[in-house]
């Protein structure tokens, strides 16, 4: 466990000092981004792979084991998730400021925190089944259940839909 946790200190350190002595050089800030947002994590995620393998050599009982490699896999499927937020959130604000920039509106503007929400949403969501479906929760009936309450729930919104969208349409025209 000493080890996993110098080993996960050094892969900070590392990012910090050297790794981003070579980002820094490129003609992007894509990189900077994603090395500034992700080093945590994958620090993280070194420190429960090391915690996995302290646990192996003490033997526990096989319901105490299986609890705590539930326990680990979890946080990886956690921190993975995480990864995978920060990884879009990073591409979504690089590009669609790249994108915003060249358009004359500022409804993009306006969109961009929406879409990276939603994908924020979607992304915790799917990391959220996955930690489910470890735990042993069958997550079909759960999947069905929502997509019949989303089935109801567009039903219902419909025509609010409409608008919203014919709003958002006018307003990329430029017609106002």
């Amino acid at each position: 466990v000493l080890v996993g946790f110098l080993v996960s200190y050094g892969v900070v350190f590392l990012c910090k000092t050297v790794i981003r002595a070579f980002t820094r050089r490129t003609k992007t800030n894509l990189d900077d981004l994603l090395l500034e947002r992700l080093q945590h994590p994958v620090a993280m995620s070194l420190f429960i792979l090391s915690l996995n393998v302290a646990l192996v050599p003490l033997s526990l009982a096989n319901k105490l084991a299986e609890i705590f490699n539930l326990l680990l896999l979890s946080g990886n499927i956690l921190l993975i998730t995480v990864i995978a937020n920060r990884v879009l959130a990073v591409l979504l604000m690089h590009y669609g400021a790249v994108i915003a920039t060249k358009t004359e509106s500022t409804v993009d503007d306006h969109v961009l925190p929406i879409v990276r929400r939603f994908i924020a949403v979607v992304v915790y969501a799917i990391g959220v089944l996955m930690m489910l479906s470890v735990w042993g929760v069958q997550i079909a009936p759960l999947l069905a259940g929502a997509g019949i309450a989303g089935l109801a729930f567009a039903f219902a919104v419909q025509e609010s839909l409409k608008n919203i969208f014919g709003g958002i349409s006018r307003a990329f025209d430029g017609a106002y």
